[in-house]
């Protein structure tokens, strides 16, 4: 594993290099910047009853992408369902755009992380069809 001199400002991730991970290792864990550490989060609390990646706004419900100075308005539709489709193409796109530029300001570990990464926006993007699955 590549020695860890970049460590300072970043922080211990656990979830990038294996999805759903609950276990802090060298070799399940990298080091990460903040954004890059927020990347995949649920946000469940801001969120409410709202599939992840849609918020509700007014009678209509929005979709945005990325965190911080980098967030975009996807769009907002009239029903959830389709928010919810859009938020997972959107949000996995977005991750492999994130994937693909990764410097070593982003990660101590750029190959690894960006492996992850990808496997994460598949994942994202499977969602969508997962969870309406279950619902039929």
């Amino acid at each position: 594993i590549k020695s860890h001199e970049s460590w300072q400002g970043k922080h211990i991730d656990k979830d990038i290099l294996c999805p759903g991970n609950k276990h802090y290792s060298p070799e399940t864990c990298v080091l990460v910047s903040h954004d890059l550490n927020n990347l995949l989060c649920d946000s469940a609390a801001r969120r409410g009853k709202c599939p992840k990646g849609v918020v509700k706004d007014g009678n209509r419900y929005r979709v945005r992408v990325g965190g911080g100075k980098n967030r975009n308005n996807v769009g907002s539709y009239a029903t959830v369902e389709e928010a919810h489709r859009v938020s997972c193409k959107a949000k996995a796109d977005y991750i492999r755009e994130v994937a693909e530029n990764l410097t070593d300001a982003d990660t101590t570990d750029i190959e690894r992380t960006r492996a992850g990464l990808l496997e994460h926006a598949d994942i994202e993007e499977r969602q969508w069809e997962y969870v309406h699955e279950e619902t039929v």
